[in-house]
C-alpha cells in the first residue's frame, strides 16, 4: 500500500511539472502572438522580458528551452531586434555539440551580426554557412558585404585578423579595434563551425586578448565556453588556472577561485602548474604583504640549504 501511494505521488508530481511547462509555453506563445498582431515597444518588451526570465530560470533544461529559443530568435530577427536575436542564437548553436547545426540558425546569426555592424564576424559565419550547407539560401546582402579576397576558408581570414591585433598597439600593447574584431570573429567561428579543430584555439586566443584589453566579462565568458564545450582541448588546464586567477584578483571572489583551483588540482594533479595552484589555494586568505613575507622566508630557507 505504501509503495502504491509513493508511486501515485510521483506520477502526480511529474504530471504537475509537465502541466506547468505547458502553461508557461502557452503563455509565451500568447505574448508572442500579441506582439505580432500589435508590435509596439510595450508588447515587444513584455514578450522579450518573459522569454528571458523563462530561459534564465530553466537554463539547465536544454530540451525545454530549445524550441522557445528557436521561436524567440526568429521572431526577434523578424522585428529587427538583432541584438536579442544573437542572444538567443548563441546558446542554441553552443548546445549543438554534435556538429549538426541548424542552417536556419547559422544564416540568421550571420544576418543579425551583419545588421549589428559586426562585418568580420558576419563574414566568418556566412562562409561557414556556405561551406556546410551548399544547397542553402544565398543572401545577397551578406554576399556583397564580404571583404575582398576573403577566399573560402574563414580560418585563414581569422588568422589575418589576428595579425592585425599587434599593429599600431595602444598602452596595452594591442590594437584595440583589431582586437575586438578578432574576438568577435573567433566567437563567430566557434558558433558556426564548433567541431573545427582550430575553433577552440581561436577562442583561447580571444580570451587572452579580451583579458589583455581589460574586457574581463568577455574573457570570463570565453573561458567558461572553453571549459564547458571543449574539456579535452590541450590548453584547458591553463584555462582553469586563468579563470581562477581572474576570480581571485579581478572579481575578488575568493570562494569561486578556491573552487576552480580545487577542480584544477583534482583533474590535473601532476600538471606543471599544480604546485603553483596549491600555493595559491593555501594562501587565498592571506594579504599581499603576508604572501610576500612567506615567499621571502622560503627564499631565505632555500638559500640556506644551498650554502
Amino acid at each position: 500500500m505504501r509503495y502504491t501511494l509513493i508511486f501515485t505521488l510521483l506520477i502526480l508530481i511529474i504530471s504537475s511539472c509537465g502541466s506547468n511547462e505547458d502553461a508557461a509555453y502557452q503563455g509565451l506563445r500568447s505574448l508572442m502572438d500579441e506582439a505580432k498582431a500589435n508590435p509596439t515597444s510595450e508588447t515587444l518588451d513584455k514578450y522579450f522580458t518573459k522569454i528571458n526570465e523563462f530561459v534564465s530560470s530553466n537554463k539547465d533544461n536544454k530540451t525545454l528551452i530549445k524550441p522557445m529559443l528557436e521561436e524567440a530568435s526568429q521572431f526577434a530577427l523578424s522585428q529587427g531586434q538583432h541584438g536579442k536575436a544573437v542572444s538567443y542564437l548563441m546558446p542554441l548553436l553552443k548546445d549543438d555539440t554534435d556538429c549538426k547545426l541548424n542552417p536556419t540558425d547559422v544564416l540568421s546569426l550571420a544576418k543579425s551580426m551583419g545588421a549589428l555592424n559586426k562585418a568580420h564576424a558576419a563574414s566568418v559565419v556566412y562562409l561557414n554557412y556556405k561551406q556546410k550547407f551548399a544547397s542553402g539560401t544565398t543572401d545577397n546582402t551578406l554576399e556583397n558585404s564580404l571583404p575582398e579576397n576573403i577566399g573560402t576558408d574563414p580560418t585563414i581570414y581569422i588568422d589575418t585578423l589576428f595579425e592585425k591585433v599587434f599593429r599600431n598597439p595602444d598602452q596595452f600593447g594591442l590594437n584595440r579595434d583589431a582586437a575586438l574584431q578578432f574576438v568577435d570573429a573567433a566567437e563567430a567561428q566557434a558558433l558556426s563551425d564548433p567541431c573545427n579543430p582550430k575553433s577552440p584555439d581561436f577562442l583561447y586566443r580571444a580570451g587572452e586578448i579580451a583579458r589583455s584589453i581589460r574586457t574581463l566579462p568577455k574573457a570570463m565568458s570565453i573561458y567558461d565556453w572553453l571549459l564547458e564545450e571543449y574539456p579535452d582541448f590541450e590548453k584547458t588546464p591553463t584555462v582553469y588556472f586563468l579563470k581562477g586567477f581572474m576570480l581571485e584578483n579581478n572579481a575578488n571572489d575568493k570562494d569561486g577561485a578556491r573552487e576552480i583551483y580545487t577542480d584544477f588540482l583534482r583533474k590535473y594533479p601532476e600538471h606543471e602548474m599544480a604546485d603553483d595552484v596549491r600555493f595559491l589555494v593555501e594562501n587565498l586568505d592571506k594579504t599581499d604583504e603576508q604572501i610576500l613575507e612567506l615567499l621571502e622566508q622560503k627564499q631565505k630557507a632555500k638559500a640556506g640549504q644551498n650554502q
